[in-house]
């Protein structure tokens, strides 16, 4: 009987060391994995113009919108307090493959000097707004609207996809930080 239970100490010796190697050799392998990548954009989620307001006042920054445009729920992607997108819902009728008014803001330092630079493209036209912002439209995607204002890191990006439309909403003010 003795034997049997020298082999059982033995295989639970045996067990006992195998684990404290594999929790070793996990502990170790994780010390040298590369940091993981940034979290992925939330998926949309419908909010209020009084939750959009909410999180621009909670994360201390702009959250840009073009206004109610009709809709009382708007959706709301997030990739961290970086890339905030602000979604209008299709109008009947509308082809959702062509997607709909979409209003983002992203954190880059020295925005203008960035819309200044795509500005120079051979297809761009840059626009002066008011109060000193600067606006780029590349005629090459002319749904795609881009502006800044000096001493602010923040760009904004507005898609419609009537070419045109998103131009004439960023030129008439109407694209603005909610309040």
């Amino acid at each position: 009987m003795g034997g049997l239970t020298n082999n059982r100490t033995a295989a639970l010796v045996a067990a006992a060391v195998t684990i404290v190697l594999v929790a070793v050799v996990a502990l170790k392998s994780g010390k040298d994995k590369p940091a993981p990548a940034p979290a992925a954009p939330n998926p949309p989620a419908p909010v209020s113009a009084s939750e959009l307001k909410g999180l621009s006042t909670s994360l201390r920054q702009p959250v840009y919108w073009a206004g109610p445009q009709g809709a009382t729920k708007f959706e709301l992607t997030r990739a961290g307090a970086d890339r905030i997108s602000v979604r209008y819902p299709a109008a009947p009728g509308a082809n959702p493959a062509q997607g709909t008014l979409t209003v983002a803001t992203y954190r880059l330092p020295d925005a203008t000097a960035a819309v200044r630079r795509a500005g120079g493209a051979p297809t761009a036209k840059l626009y002066k707004m008011r109060n000193s912002g600067l606006a780029v439209l590349d005629n090459a995607r002319p749904t795609n609207v881009y502006f800044a204002y000096p001493n602010e890191p923040f760009q904004v990006e507005v898609f419609d996809p009537a070419p045109g439309r998103a131009l004439k909403l960023v030129l008439g003010g109407r694209v603005k930080p909610v309040r």
